[in-house]
């Protein structure tokens, strides 16, 4: 994983590497102790919810209300993207959601792989590996 942050808030925060979820390691964030401790904590199942503080820039406000509403999908549930865009009253703006999640700049604390379709079906999420990704996050929830 890669951290980027500015103080005790995390901007940034990407998987990198093979679409395995996996421990992640940083060394040179201020917050970087913390972000580890809670990364392990929930790939070992025994945490749901992260207690971070982040921040996002860049954002315009369509994205940020998506992000924001998704932030708030609990661990081990589901949403679909029209759900979403139905919660931030864009009702038929499931599309739009969808492009709004792609550029969340903190997979995993905000949860877009929390999101599916209406089908059940994952969605683009941005790639095969990323979809393998979204499927073993959605796994470990299910199983804790």
């Amino acid at each position: 994983m890669l951290l980027s942050s500015r103080g005790d808030k995390v901007m940034g925060l990407e998987f990198v590497g093979h679409a395995g979820v996996s421990n992640a390691s940083f060394a040179k964030a201020d917050n970087a102790a913390s972000v580890q401790d809670q990364l392990d904590a929930y790939f070992a199942g025994s945490l749901t919810e992260f207690s971070l503080t982040t921040e996002l820039e860049g954002c315009t406000d369509f994205q940020l209300r998506v992000l924001r509403e998704c932030s708030q999908v609990d661990y081990g549930e589901r949403l679909t993207y029209g759900q979403l865009a139905q919660q931030i009253g864009t009702p038929g703006g499931a599309r739009a959601v969808g492009n709004a999640l792609r550029t969340n700049p903190i997979a995993l604390l905000i949860p877009c792989h929390r999101v599916t379709r209406a089908d059940g079906s994952l969605g683009g999420y941005g790639g095969e590996d990323r979809q393998q990704r979204k499927k073993a996050l959605l796994a470990l929830e299910a199983t804790s």
